[in-house]
């Protein structure tokens, strides 16, 4: 699993730095396996935010903070790395980010992910001790599904009045890859 996600990662480097044509096909690869992976989500629940879709084989279930995603010239790393700061919530498989656990472990079969509650099956990587932070009002999040696909990705937030909204991830991840942060922008102002 973690094979596949490093690999997107490298992909995404890779299609930074070579010439236009190369990041274009690099671009639709990743805008391809993010919509693959695609999931209906209905929220449960708004605080915390409680999410429910088909039963999906996860290693990693996690809530990812992407509101570096509403400035223009930020980096928005998809799949932050094993223990960042960016994971506001992350349950696994595996008692740790350890790679030969988490590519060897058979997946947990999960249908409900409540912020700050382990689905059956799995383990709290993140946050390593303590309850996770609440999660802010009007700030981006992302509810990430890691398993042998790439990953499932839904974007959220909470408004003033505590309404979750949701994004699809192929919607998000064609708005950063196209350096369209005005769809992001428009996403959190209700739009």
């Amino acid at each position: 699993m973690r094979t596949l996600v490093l690999a997107a990662i490298a992909a995404i480097v890779f299609a930074v730095l070579t010439p236009s044509g190369c990041q274009r096909m690099q671009q639709r690869m990743l805008l391809s396996l993010v919509r693959e992976s695609e999931r209906d989500v209905d929220v449960l629940a708004a605080d915390p935010p409680s999410f429910r879709f088909p039963p999906t084989p996860v290693r990693v279930v996690a809530i990812i903070d992407y509101d570096d995603a509403r400035r223009p010239d930020s980096h928005v790393s998809f799949v932050p790395p094993d223990g960042s700061a960016q994971y506001a919530f992350a349950a696994s498989v595996c008692d740790s980010w350890a790679p030969a656990c988490m590519e060897s472990a058979t997946p947990a079969v999960v249908d409900t992910v409540t912020y700050g509650t382990e689905p059956p099956g799995l383990r709290r990587l993140e946050p390593v001790g303590g309850s996770p932070a609440p999660l802010r009002p009007n700030h981006l999040y992302g509810l990430a599904l890691l398993g042998d696909k790439l990953f499932a990705l839904k974007v959220f937030y909470r408004d003033d009045a505590g309404a979750l909204h949701l994004m699809d991830g192929s919607r998000f991840a064609q708005a950063i890859v196209q350096n369209r942060r005005d769809l992001v922008a428009s996403f959190l102002a209700g739009g």
